[in-house]
């Protein structure tokens, strides 16, 4: 089924079921998750997914995850994967928000999907492969990932992203543009199925 959450104070998903897109076969816990709650615990899911198709200790979405504005937490250790299978690989409709600091979020990639095309000095706004990501000021932290030569697999790639406060000097270059500081947030990358 499909679930939209609207609010202005802070909101849990969990349950002691199963949730499930799909009475008989199902490929994931939501066709459509959409999420608009401004306020400052967001929406946190809970618990563990039983779907045989998806990461263990994951939420996941088939068809469509919606960012009007919020965050979603993850607790647990648990991952939110966008999309079921290398054929079908979800679509993220972003406006503003993203996931928490500490949360994981996975993204089903097709056996030759490229990704984001990355350019130096151009800050990517595609939503192919974006990574949503928000810290704890609310600022966007998103990631977009590129695979230069996709290999003729397909998994999920996961991005976690850790908000560090503070900025550190250094000098960085980025195509004519020279950069003397940079944050010190952190975003580990990692394949949570198949080989992407």
């Amino acid at each position: 089924g499909a679930s939209t959450v609207t609010n202005t104070v802070s909101q849990t998903v969990s349950g002691s079921g199963v949730f499930r897109n799909l009475l008989t076969a199902p490929t994931a816990n939501f066709n459509s998750v959409t999420i608009n709650n401004t306020s400052s615990g967001g929406v946190t899911f809970l618990g563990t997914s039983n779907i045989a198709a998806q990461p263990a200790n994951s939420f996941s979405v088939s068809g469509t995850l919606t960012f009007t504005a919020g965050k979603i937490n993850m607790s647990g250790g648990a991952s939110f994967i966008l999309g079921s299978s290398i054929s079908s690989l979800g679509t993220l409709s972003y406006t503003a928000g993203g996931f928490a600091s500490g949360s994981m979020f996975g993204r089903w990639f097709g056996a030759t999907t490229a990704g984001t095309a990355i350019t130096a000095n151009t800050d990517p706004t595609t939503v192919t492969t974006r990574y949503p990501f928000v810290n704890s000021n609310n600022a966007v932290r998103s990631a977009w990932l590129e695979r230069v030569t996709p290999v003729a697999a397909g998994g999920i790639l996961a991005v976690t992203y850790t908000n560090v406060d503070g900025i550190s000097p250094g000098v960085l270059t980025d195509a004519a543009a020279i950069l003397d500081m940079k944050a010190n947030d952190r975003w580990a990358i990692s394949s949570l199925g198949g080989t992407p």
